[in-house]
């Protein structure tokens, strides 16, 4: 790999260097589902803080304000209403069954295969982002690539498969 600040320049070693508190091992789904609400939350506001909020964010950001969570602000579970604290407790199994409730709306399905090809920008479709997140860590733009699946039986090696394009039924840049 050659920075482009030294294209044309001999090659040079590109150094890394790993944080050791981060957990290499446990996969980020399992990490998300062991970590306490109070740390979540402490988390989710320290990343608003290096990674600001996109303007779409901006609604939402208005109605968690009362829930203790602001951009720009730490997280202080301790000044969070009760009612409120307990609410953020059971949040966390809530969310979790309301993505995987939405994974398979995620895609739309077209001949057989499960096509999604308005993933990598979501807006305010929090919802989707999380499922995309937890299920595919993510997915590039349409433009670059496209995830097809199929829609029933997964496909399997034991089997030789054969995919048609009809002529003229694809077009190129």
């Amino acid at each position: 790999m050659t920075l482009l600040s030294h294209w044309g320049k001999p090659p040079q070693a590109i150094t890394v260097k790993i944080d050791p508190s981060v957990d290499m091992k446990t996969p980020p789904v399992k990490q998300v589902e062991q970590i306490t609400p109070d740390a979540y939350f402490a988390y989710a506001v320290e990343l608003l803080k290096v990674n600001g909020p996109h303007l779409t964010a901006q609604p939402t950001l208005a109605r968690i304000k009362h829930l203790g969570i602001e951009a720009g602000q730490s997280f202080d579970s301790a000044k969070v209403d009760p009612v409120i604290r307990q609410a953020l407790e059971t949040a966390s199994a809530a969310a979790q069954k309301a993505i995987v409730t939405e994974w398979p709306k995620v895609g739309r399905i077209a001949n057989g295969w499960v096509m999604n090809t308005d993933s990598g920008v979501y807006g305010a479709n929090y919802l989707k982002r999380a499922a995309v997140a937890m299920f595919e860590i993510g997915m590039n733009l349409p433009e670059d690539s496209i995830y097809p699946d199929t829609a029933a039986t997964p496909l399997d090696g034991h089997n030789n498969y054969v995919i048609h394009f009809a002529k003229g039924a694809f077009t190129t840049r």
